[in-house]
């Protein structure tokens, strides 16, 4: 009976817009019921866009008020096109909606409900937070009407009569929506009458958007659970046992039935999805043209207004993507689970069954607008870009036409590591040990309050030094040198920062590789493999000495040249005036400020110089581990592929050592996979830091090159080339990935498998298909790290490079 109750708790709570979206008449039922209320609210947002779209078209008042009426206009355009969708979907919506039903009547693993709880939350908490920022939102329209400021100075001023009188008769009543062109003045209970209209517009929009848009994600997240399950259980399955072959037939009509589901999310929310995607690109347009102009003529308020709706738009706009590519990771999952199942022992049918499965799996299921694009984060992707492309144009041209334009707009790690007595990964990880070792990030160390504390130290040290940079930019923004200094100094804070802290929190990707580097070179006994472990070794030791070398002679020329050219240079000018203390980091009126004793100058040296050599550790020491223990992994794929090429030498054991070769490649994907989850987050912030400082010291280059400033070119030039070199190593490791794995494929081609038992050779089959799929080294899920993306970075900043020359010479 409890768990009955459960059941029909989960249920109850996994439909939290059950209530809303029934009173507005589109919850999917079996029967259709509620006509009336669905009428209701078409005719409510009818009746709300032809009043808005009036206001618009007379546009009495200012721009606000019209920029307002069309915002809200063409929020009622979505809401109404979202009730319309819903209502004639709604047998897609039910068949969605009596699934979960099911699902959950029906579940009796833990572990399964495990997985639908853990999704259900994802879901119930997503829809909460939109109905509850649209219902938050709903409010704002109404109390931003009430007149408040009358009232307030009505009370101020009611110690006399006659203005007493005057405020009353000056008391303005407003009105929820932006209408003031269309109702005018309107006498008390008229008023009245359309406020109670309007609130029930506003309620209507809310719940035809917020409410709708959280049952799709809910939906979706419940889809994405039931793909996991299967995932699961594709995973454990094996063809081998009892009732194999029945328990594979239900498995793929389970698939099946997911897959017909995943048809019916799409029928359901498609032309939803292109509706909201082309309105928010609308909005996005114009409201980025609005949000130029509020800057042109400082309007603080408005660009500040502008800025909000924009960053709301991109978050309803993600949430779409996000369970698109949610569900489309999901799906694509099913292929991987039955590569990793113990397909090697199966035969005959059950062999050529899973390849189907496999074929299909390969085959994801996508969220479309309107089936002409597939919403995922690529897309979500493309958007920003194009936005971001978008407000540079139209930035350039207003100022171009400045005067027209302005005019008319207005811990499961606490465990002890092993370590090794091998001189070969000694002098493999040796560098990495010391780089990362004092900053806590190291993954064999032991995890104790001793590595929490260099941790902490680190993250304060980086701190302390990114505040006083940000404070002697606020004191003085005048010197473009130490601006620049100062913006390079942050940034490299800032991504070391982001690195130690994920390689600290989430260490697990890294543990485990470096675990395995142990057991790899513990078991390494022939000489030919040796050369190959030792070989990605020597690259890895290159890339450290390379990246840091030149990470601390950079370092060190930022602390030595402005103490010894200044100090030059003040003994040039004037000898007689008194000597100004110079520092590595521009922090000269930040020491001021907190009134720094001079006898303390060597100590606020040393330290600042600790802090930049802190900074140059936790950042590119941090890439230093990574590409030390991803070039190990390589190493590992190459030895691989030499195994799979000597397959056909071992005649009697063949199909025995193909099973440990697919098992050794299955932990290799694993592999892989950790590491790119450890640096997903961090090679964002990479990326970000960098563009934004190819654009910065691009533009200062720019400018020296124009007034002949030779050390600020020198400086800039180096700078520009630093960051380049950072992300193509970034890039090289990643395409290096992606063609070993790839390589795997051809190594079976080329072992003679012409000689090898038939029964193997179907089984080769599966491992061709699966390096037919790349390994790919990504920066979350938005960016593909390997050289071609590397060539379009290169690309776009040699463009905006010569865009930004021809802007300033003209």
């Amino acid at each position: 009976m409890r768990e009955k109750d459960s059941i029909g708790k989960h249920v109850r709570n996994f439909m939290v817009q059950e209530t809303v979206l029934k009173v507005i008449g589109i919850w999917p039922t079996r029967d259709g019921s509620s006509f009336g209320r669905w009428i209701f609210a078409v005719m409510t947002q009818i009746s709300t866009i032809c009043s808005l779209s009036m206001e618009v078209y007379r546009h009495c008042l200012d721009v606000d008020d019209t920029m307002d009426a069309f915002v809200m206009d063409l929020s009622s355009v979505v809401s109404l096109a979202k009730l319309l969708i819903m209502r004639w979907n709604s047998r897609h919506a039910y068949t969605l909606v009596d699934s979960v039903v099911k699902d959950w009547s029906v579940v009796d693993d833990s572990r399964h409900e495990d997985v639908m709880t853990k999704y259900f939350k994802r879901g119930r908490i997503v829809s909460l937070m939109i109905l509850y920022l649209g219902y938050a939102s709903g409010l704002s329209f109404i109390v931003k009407a009430l007149p408040f400021a009358d009232i307030l100075s009505m009370k101020t001023s009611r110690n006399t009569a006659n203005s007493t009188a005057s405020l009353k008769s000056s008391l303005k009543l407003n009105y929820f929506l932006a209408t003031y062109c269309v109702f005018g003045p309107q006498p008390l209970l008229h008023h009245i009458c359309v406020l109670v209209l309007q609130a029930m517009h506003i309620f209507v929009n809310a719940v035809a958007h917020c409410a709708n848009d959280g049952l799709f994600f809910s939906l979706t997240m419940h889809l994405c659970g039931q793909f996991e399950i299967l995932k699961m259980n594709f995973a454990k399955f094996e063809i081998g046992e009892l009732g194999g072959e029945k328990k594979l037939r239900i498995l793929v009509k389970r698939h099946c039935q997911l897959a017909v589901l995943a048809n019916d999310l799409e029928q359901t929310f498609n032309m939803i999805v292109l509706i909201q995607l082309l309105m928010s690109a609308l909005l996005i347009c114009v409201d980025g043209f609005v949000f130029l102009a509020c800057l042109g003529t400082g309007d603080n308020v408005g660009a500040l207004k502008s800025v909000v709706l924009m960053v709301t738009l991109l978050i309803q706009l993600y949430l779409y993507a996000y369970a698109g590519d949610a569900l489309e990771s999901r799906t694509e999952e099913i292929a991987q689970a039955v590569y990793q199942s113990l397909w090697y022992r199966s035969r005959g049918r059950a062999a050529r069954d899973l390849v189907l499965i496999i074929n299909r799996g390969n085959l994801s299921c996508h969220l479309t607008a309107g089936k002409f694009l597939s919403m995922n984060i690529f897309t979500f992707k493309e958007i920003l870009k194009t936005s971001a492309s978008y407000l540079s144009v139209l930035k350039v041209m207003m100022k171009t036409k400045e005067g027209k334009v302005m005019e008319s707009l207005v811990d499961p790690r606490l465990a002890k590591m092993k370590t090794t007595l091998s001189k070969d990964f000694v002098y493999a990880m040796t560098p990495f040990k010391l780089l990362s070792w004092p900053v806590g990030t190291w993954p064999l160390q032991n995890y104790d309050i001793f590595a929490f504390m260099r941790t902490v130290i680190t993250l304060i040290l980086l701190s302390l030094m990114i505040a006083i940079l940000h404070t002697e930019l606020y004191f003085d923004s005048s010197d473009a040198e130490k601006n620049l200094d100062s913006v390079v100094l942050i940034a490299c804070g800032s991504l070391a920062i982001t690195k130690v802290a994920s390689f600290r929190i989430w260490p697990m990707g890294l543990i485990y590789n470096f675990t395995s580097a142990i057991r790899d070179y513990n078991e390494l006994r022939d000489e030919e493999k040796r050369a190959i472990v030792r070989k990605h070794a020597y690259m890895g030791r290159m890339a450290c000495i390379l990246m840091m070398g030149g990470a601390y002679a950079s370092a060190t020329l930022v602390m030595a040249v402005p103490v010894l050219v200044g100090e030059r240079l003040e003994n040039i000018v004037n000898v007689t005036e008194e000597k100004t203390l110079k520092y590595p980091m521009p922090s000269n009126h930040v020491m001021e400020f907190v009134k720094m004793p001079d006898s303390l100058y060597f100590v606020v040296f040393i330290t600042e110089f600790f802090a930049m050599i802190v900074t140059c550790t936790g950042n590119v020491g941090s890439d230093v581990l990574f590409l030390g223990i991803s070039f190990h992994v390589c190493g590992q794929i190459e030895i691989l592929k030499l195994e799979f090429n000597q397959l056909a030498n071992r005649n009697e054991k063949t199909m025995g050592h193909l099973v440990a070769l697919v098992r050794r490649h299955v932990d290799l994907l694993n592999m892989v996979k950790m590491l790119n989850e450890t640096i997903g987050s961090a090679l964002i912030m990479q990326l970000f830091f960098s563009c934004v400082l190819i654009c910065t010291s691009g533009f200062q280059f720019i400018l020296a090159l124009s007034i002949g400033n030779i050390v600020m070119i020198l400086k800039t030039f180096i700078l520009i080339n630093t960051l380049l070199l950072q992300l193509f190593m970034y890039s090289y490791i990643g395409e290096y990935l992606k063609r070993r794995m790839e390589g795997i494929g051809n190594s079976l081609y080329f072992c003679r498998w012409y000689d090898i038992p038939r029964n193997v050779v179907k089984d080769m089959i599966y491992v061709i298909m699966k390096a037919q799929d790349p390994v790919f080294l990504k920066a979350g899920k938005l960016f593909v790290i390997n050289l071609q993306t590397y060539m379009s970075i290169v690309k776009s900043s040699m463009s905006y490079l010569s865009v930004l020359r021809v802007m300033v010479n003209t």
